[in-house]
C-alpha cells in the first residue's frame, strides 16, 4: 500500500494570458471518473460495478430552479435527435447514477461561443452512442475545436454534479449497533432529549460514547418523520470550526425543509454573522418542533482548552453551541469531559463494564472463558468496552495460528494499546497489513466501495475489531463507509515509518479526490509533501468547496504553504491567488 513520492507525477501548470492559472484536469481524479462515468452513462450494470461516483449519487440533491428547455443547435436532423434524446432520458427508468448525471446535464447552460448541453447530449446520452468523427463533421466543427468545447462542457457539467452531491457536506455517523448494558442510560437520554433538553455522555475513551449516542439517534428516527438526527463530529483541522459546522446544518435543515440559513449561505456568505445565523436556526428549530430534530456532536471535548493553549475559533464556536444549548432543542454532546453546562441538561457519566456485561459480550462474540479467565480479564481491562472487544480481536487473531485462549490473555495482562497492534500485526496477512496501514491516516469514513479489491481484507479487520462501519443519514441507500476506531487509529499511525507515512497520504488524498471532497484532499496532499498538488487541486475547485463551508480549512492548510519553499513561480502564483480569495472571504 506504500506509495513513494515518485509515483505522483506533477504536471506542470499553465497560466492564461492575464496570467491567473489554468486548472490542470489531468491531475483532477474526481473528473476523470466523470469522464469514465458519461463514456458508460447508457450502461448500468457498468456503473453499478466501477464507478466510484455511485456511492455519492444517491444524495445529489438538484437545486430548486427554472425547468430547463431542449437544447437545439439550427440544425434540423440534429435537433430531431437532441429532442429524441432529451424525451428518452426524461422518462426512463434511471439508476441513482444515471439520474444524478441527467439532472446535471440538463441545467448545463450554453456559453456564448460553444452549445455545451447539445455537445453532452449528442456525445454521452444517445444510445447507442456515435462515433465522434461523424458527429464532428455533423456539428461542422474542426476537431481540436470540438475536443476544446467538449472538454469545457464535461467541466460546467462536474461544477453541477459537485453542487448537487455536496460531498464536503455529507453527515455521517456510525451505524447503530445492539448494545450491552446501556438500556437505562439510552431510555433516561432519549426521554431528556425529547423533552428538548440538552444530554452530555462523558466518560474515559473506550466506554462507548459514539456506539450509545449512534443509537440514539437511530431511535430518534419514526416510520413518520423518518431520520431526523444530525450528527456532527469534531476533527482537528477540519470540522472543529463555526464555518464547517453552520454549512453543516444548514444542509441539514434544507434537508428538512427549513432552508433560510442554507439559502442565505449561498447567496451572501461572508455578511452572514453568527447572531444572524443563530436567528435563522432558531425559526428553523421552531417551525418543526412539531417533530423536532436531534442534534449530536462527538468529540465535543476537542473543543475545550488544553493547559496554556487556547485556540480563538474554538472559543468562538464554544460561544455558538451555548447559544444553540439555550434555544430548548434536543442536543447531544459526546466527549471525555463536560464541554456544554446547560440550563436544563442531564450529564451522564458512563460506568464500566460489570461481570456480567462482560460475560454477554463475550458470548455474543463466542469466546469462551472460564470463570478465573474472566476474572482475570476483567480486572486487567478494568471493565473497559474498547479493551475487551480487543481482546476479542486478539483471541480472534490467535485462532488462527492456533494459540490457545491463555495465550492471548496472558499476552494482553500487560499490554498497551501500541503493544496490542504490534502483537497483532503479526497475525495479519500482507493485503490485511496494507489496509490497516492505509485506514490509519484517514481521518473520516471513506466508502466500502472504494476498497473493492481489499475487500475480504477490510472484512477481516471489521472482524478483528479494529475497523467499523459508518453510514449516511439516509440509510436506505445502504451507502456504507468504514474508518478504524479512533483510538487504535493514533495508535497505528504512530507507528508508521515517515516514508510510508507520506505515501500514504498521497494515497488517501486520492481517496478523497475521488470522491469529490477536495479541501480534504489538499490535506492529504500537503500532508504527503505534494503541496502542489494541493495547491492546483483546490484552485480549480475552490468555488464548489467555498460554497460547501471550507473556507476556514482551506484557510488553515494553505496558509503555512506561504513560508514554505515552492520552487516555480506558477505554484507561488497559484498559491497567492488562493489565499487572497480565502482573505477576502474571512474579513482580512
Amino acid at each position: 500500500m506504500s506509495l513513494s513520492n515518485s509515483q505522483l507525477i506533477l504536471v506542470e501548470p499553465e497560466l492564461k494570458a492575464d496570467g491567473h492559472p489554468i486548472p490542470n484536469d489531468r491531475q483532477d481524479r474526481f473528473m476523470a471518473n466523470l469522464r469514465q462515468a458519461l463514456e458508460h452513462v447508457g450502461d448500468e450494470d457498468w456503473l453499478k460495478s466501477n464507478s466510484p461516483l455511485e456511492p455519492l449519487a444517491p444524495h445529489a440533491t438538484p437545486r430548486a430552479e427554472r425547468a430547463p428547455s431542449t437544447p437545439t443547435t439550427g440544425i434540423k436532423r440534429l435537433d430531431e435527435r437532441l429532442a429524441a434524446i432529451w424525451h428518452d432520458w426524461e422518462t426512463r427508468d434511471k439508476t441513482t447514477l444515471q439520474h444524478a448525471l441527467w439532472q446535471a446535464a440538463r441545467r448545463v447552460e450554453p456559453h456564448k461561443d460553444a452549445n455545451y448541453p447539445a455537445l453532452l447530449l449528442l456525445t454521452y446520452f444517445q444510445d447507442p452512442r456515435p462515433k465522434q468523427g461523424p458527429l464532428i463533421k455533423e456539428l461542422a466543427l474542426g476537431k481540436s475545436t470540438y475536443y476544446r468545447q467538449l472538454d469545457a462542457a464535461v467541466q460546467a457539467l462536474e461544477r453541477i454534479l459537485v453542487m448537487q452531491m455536496q460531498p464536503s457536506l455529507r453527515l455521517e455517523r456510525p451505524i447503530a449497533r445492539s448494545l450491552i448494558g446501556r438500556e437505562d442510560v439510552l431510555r433516561n437520554s432519549l426521554a431528556a432529549l425529547r423533552n428538548s433538553e440538552v444530554v452530555s455522555l462523558i466518560g474515559p475513551g473506550g466506554l462507548g460514547k459514539t456506539a450509545l449516542g449512534a443509537a440514539i439517534a437511530a431511535q430518534w428516527a419514526t416510520p413518520k418523520t423518518g431520520d431526523r438526527a444530525f450528527w456532527h463530529t469534531f476533527r482537528p483541522g477540519l470540522t472543529d470550526n463555526t464555518n464547517a459546522l453552520l454549512f453543516a446544518l444548514a444542509a441539514f435543515l434544507h434537508q428538512l425543509g427549513a432552508s433560510d440559513l442554507w439559502l442565505h449561505l449561498n447567496t451572501d456568505a461572508q455578511n452572514v454573522s453568527l447572531n444572524k445565523a443563530l436567528g435563522m436556526i432558531r425559526a428553523a428549530v421552531e417551525a418543526l418542533r412539531e417533530n423536532p430534530p436531534l442534534f449530536c456532536f462527538d468529540e465535543a471535548d476537542l473543543l475545550l482548552p488544553r493547559e496554556l493553549d487556547e485556540d480563538e475559533s474554538h472559543v468562538q464556536l464554544r460561544s455558538f453551541l451555548e447559544e444553540l444549548a439555550a434555544l430548548r432543542m434536543p442536543m447531544l454532546f459526546m466527549g471525555q469531559r463536560l464541554l456544554i453546562e446547560a440550563a436544563h441538561g442531564h450529564v451522564i457519566q458512563l460506568n464500566r463494564f460489570g461481570a456480567d456485561e462482560m460475560t454477554t459480550l463475550l458470548q455474543q462474540a463466542g469466546v469462551e472463558l472460564d470463570a478465573p479467565d474472566r476474572a482475570s480479564l476483567l480486572k486487567q481491562t478494568r471493565g473497559n468496552p474498547l479493551l475487551l472487544q480487543l481482546f476479542i480481536g486478539l483471541h480472534r487473531s490467535s485462532a488462527r495460528t492456533t494459540s490457545r485462549t491463555s495465550a492471548a490473555l496472558s499476552s494482553f495482562a500487560s499490554m498497551s494499546l501500541d503493544g496490542f497492534l504490534v502483537r497483532l500485526r503479526r497475525h495479519l496477512s500482507a493485503k490485511e497489513l496494507d489496509v490497516l496501514d492505509a485506514l490509519s491516516v484517514l481521518d473520516t469514513p471513506v466508502p466500502v466501495s472504494a476498497w473493492r479489491s481489499q475487500r475480504k481484507a477490510l472484512e477481516a479487520l471489521i472482524d478483528l475489531n479494529l475497523a467499523e462501519l459508518h453510514s449516511l443519514n439516509d440509510d436506505k441507500h445502504s451507502d456504507a463507509r468504514i474508518a478504524m476506531l479512533p483510538a487504535l487509529r493514533e495508535a497505528a499511525y504512530r507507528q508508521l515509518p515517515p516514508d510510508l507515512c507520506t505515501g500514504l497520504h498521497c494515497a488517501a488524498a486520492q481517496r478523497y479526490e475521488e470522491q469529490g471532497e477536495f479541501t480534504h484532499a489538499a490535506r492529504h496532499y500537503v500532508l504527503g509533501q505534494q503541496p502542489e498538488m494541493a495547491i492546483w487541486l483546490w484552485h480549480a475547485h475552490q468555488e464548489e468547496e467555498i460554497r460547501q463551508g471550507q473556507t476556514t480549512t482551506a484557510l488553515g492548510i494553505f496558509e503555512p504553504l506561504r513560508w514554505k519553499p515552492l520552487s516555480d513561480a506558477r505554484d507561488r502564483r497559484a498559491l497567492a491567488l488562493i489565499l487572497a480569495r480565502l482573505y477576502e472571504l474571512a474579513g482580512q
